[in-house]
C-alpha cells in the first residue's frame, strides 16, 4: 500500500497515519469505531462456540445481515403509528427468529455442510 502512495506522488507515512492513527486519536472516531466493531466481536464469538462444537457455519455475515433487515423492518413499519413500547422487543425477537429462519431454510434446501464435504473418505 505504502508502494501505491508513493507512486501518486503521497507521502505514505502520512497516508498511513491518517489510516491507522488518526481513527484512535478522537473520542468520536473510538465510539464509531466500537460500533463497527460490535457486530462482528458478537458473530466472532459466536462462530467460536461453533467450531468448539466441531460443527461449521459459514453464513453467519448474512444470518447477521438478515436480522438486521427483518428487525429494521419493524421499525419502519411502524414508523409515526404510536405504537408504543412493543415495538422495540419485537424488533430484538425478529432479527434472530429471522436469521434462524434463513438458517432452517438453507438445510431444507438439502445444501451439503461444509464438514461432510471436507471429512475424509
Amino acid at each position: 500500500m505504502a508502494v501505491l502512495f508513493a507512486a501518486l506522488g503521497k507521502n505514505p507515512i502520512t497516508a498511513l497515519s491518517v489510516y491507522f492513527v488518526e481513527p484512535l486519536t478522537d473520542s468520536y472516531s473510538l465510539v464509531e469505531l466500537a460500533v463497527k466493531a460490535t457486530p462482528l466481536v458478537m458473530i466472532a464469538v459466536g462462530l467460536s462456540l461453533c467450531y468448539l462444537a466441531n460443527v461449521w457455519n459459514i453464513g453467519a455475515e448474512g444470518q447477521f445481515l438478515i436480522g438486521a433487515v427483518c428487525g429494521s423492518w419493524l421499525a419502519v413499519r411502524t414508523q409515526g403509528a404510536d405504537a408504543g413500547a412493543w415495538v422495540l422487543p419485537a424488533m430484538l425477537m425478529l432479527g434472530p427468529s429471522a436469521a434462524r429462519f434463513t438458517r432452517s431454510f438453507r438445510r431444507s434446501q438439502k445444501y451439503v455442510s461444509a464438514r461432510a464435504r471436507f471429512s475424509p473418505a
